[in-house]
């Protein structure tokens, strides 16, 4: 059986390249020492803060005030933003960094769910942003992690708690704490359901080659900016200045307290 994640069908999809370095040789590359990426892990830094920060909220560990108090700079500011924008439900359940996994065909889809909240068998999936950039719902629209998120919480709705075979009752909304009162909301339907399965499944179908020649460099030299990559791919290229604006962190380096134990 072979996995998948979001984060994967993301690099595949901004380079396969990338992908093929990174999930299929499993190539163990350093970052390049640059101000590029000394600035990418800046803000992968913040964002890390800001998740650890949120899912402590969540768990109970911390109350939101006193997280606001432990914390400075523009995380400190994105949790009072949280604080302001974001009501979670006082009943049911509320799950943080909640990992889920799915079985399509013989592929195993794997996620790491920032916030789910489940209500009167409703069932609202949160994805907080950091980016410093407004989202864009045609962007989101078609990201597998809306995809794949959507579909991991309708295959696991038992144990969820989410009420059977009501897909509308499923909401995923991606909270940008850059600008907390424009979020992007889905909603979700039988066909969204059957639509997310079908690309899902095709993605796999690609991720799946091991032939090099299938997994040509990114033309997008801006991607090339804060890969690790780039000083093996492109070795005589120049850095491009590193844009922040254009910068997102990855799923997989937004470290969560389960990682630290």
């Amino acid at each position: 059986m072979t996995e998948f994640s979001a984060s994967q069908v993301e690099a595949f999809l901004s380079c396969r390249r990338k992908y093929y370095y990174g999930s299929l040789v499993r190539l163990n590359w350093p970052a390049p020492f640059d101000r590029n990426f000394q600035k990418a892990e800046a803000l992968t830094a913040l964002g890390r803060d800001f998740h650890l920060a949120v899912q402590r909220v969540i768990q109970r560990i911390l109350t939101i005030d006193e997280a606001i108090q432990t914390n400075q700079g523009r995380v400190k500011i994105w949790l009072e933003q949280f604080s302001r924008t974001i009501a979670l439900p006082s009943d049911g359940a509320v799950y943080a960094e909640l990992p889920l996994t799915m079985a399509i065909g013989e592929d195993l889809w794997n996620g790491k769910i920032d916030s789910l909240a489940v209500s009167g068998g409703r069932a609202t999936i949160y994805d907080w942003k950091t980016t410093r950039r407004p989202g864009k719902r045609s962007d989101y629209a078609e990201a597998a992690q809306t995809r794949l998120y959507r579909a991991l919480a309708v295959a696991n709705r038992d144990a969820l708690g989410i009420a059977p075979n009501r897909l509308p009752d499923i909401e995923m909304i991606y909270w940008f704490a850059n600008f907390p009162d424009d979020p992007i909301r889905f909603t979700y339907s039988e066909s969204a359901y059957a639509e997310d399965l079908a690309a899902l499944t095709a993605l796999a179908a690609e991720m799946r080659s091991t032939n090099e020649a299938d997994y040509p460099r990114t033309r997008d030299a801006k991607t090339c900016a804060w890969c690790r990559y780039r000083t093996y791919c492109r070795p005589s290229s120049v850095a491009l200045e590193f844009d922040e604006e254009d910068f997102e962190p990855a799923a997989d380096d937004l470290m969560t307290i389960a990682d630290f134990e």
